[in-house]
């Protein structure tokens, strides 16, 4: 029986995040990103709605649009939208429920509906609209706008996506010197020197299983190359992911 080759590896690593934790921000900017999102989630509001569809798919269109305005004069009379719906929508999905389409965001629905829904007050019936399926009346039933916590309950997250948005640029300008460093350096040392860093050392794994960094499948790989293990180089700047990159140098190899 044979053991597993394994080796062990040094490596430095940045994080977007260690650069967060050293930026300020001021209330002005927390209060204005907050006045963002509230604006952005105004828009993603929901609407419920309950249509008359008249198909045209068993009947020419003019006898679908001469359905479709004998219904509409009876709204306006006075009759009872669920009642028509019931009794006399094709949509089978629906009519039972007195049209019911139930809650939908906007672009749910194909363009001269939705375009129709979203333009509709609560309680509201619109005018007669033609789509691929036929003839339609539309019933706004309700509007759901999703709530925003305050200010105050949002306040420590704001300020910490503030710091993680200055801090990129810190953070990209720190990589691209972390990739001069360890291509021109022997070893980690001045590359960390250079950076505050500190050189970490992980367990030794094997080519399909690690703990700790080495349970990441890039860094198994790079580490088995013939670049970190005949050439004893540093590696490139490897990237974890959009906010994390390590440079790893081989260390300690046993063989089978």
């Amino acid at each position: 029986y044979m053991t597993e080759e394994k080796l062990n590896i040094q490596y430095i690593e940045l994080k977007q995040a260690d650069f967060a934790d050293n930026i300020d921000v001021s209330e002005s900017e927390i209060e204005q990103l907050y006045h963002q999102e509230v604006e952005t989630l105004s828009k993603q509001q929901e609407r419920r709605a309950a249509h008359i569809l008249i198909s045209t798919e068993e009947r020419s269109r003019d006898e679908a649009k001469a359905l479709i305005t004998e219904l509409q004069a009876k709204l306006k009379a006075g009759e009872d939208f669920v009642a028509l719906a019931k009794a006399n929508s094709d949509d089978t999905g629906s009519a039972d429920d007195g049209g019911d389409l139930g809650f939908a965001e906007k672009g749910a629905f194909v363009p001269a509906f939705d375009e129709m829904l979203f333009s509709l007050n609560e309680g509201q019936i619109s005018d007669i609209v033609e789509t691929e399926f036929g003839f339609h009346l539309i019933r706004l039933e309700e509007v759901r706008t999703p709530s925003m916590p305050t200010l105050e309950e949002e306040h420590d997250r704001l300020a910490q996506e503030l710091r993680f948005r200055k801090a990129e640029e810190q953070f990209v300008a720190a990589a691209e010197e972390l990739q001069n460093d360890s291509f021109s350096a022997g070893d980690l040392t001045e590359p960390a020197q250079n950076q505050g860093l500190t050189i970490q050392t992980s367990e030794f794994f094997s080519r399909e299983q690690g703990t700790g960094i080495a349970n990441n499948d890039k860094i198994r790989r790079i580490a088995f190359s013939d670049e970190l293990q005949t050439d004893a180089n540093n590696s490139d700047l490897i990237e974890l992911s959009r906010d994390h990159v390590v440079v790893i140098r081989a260390k300690e190899h046993q063989p089978a």
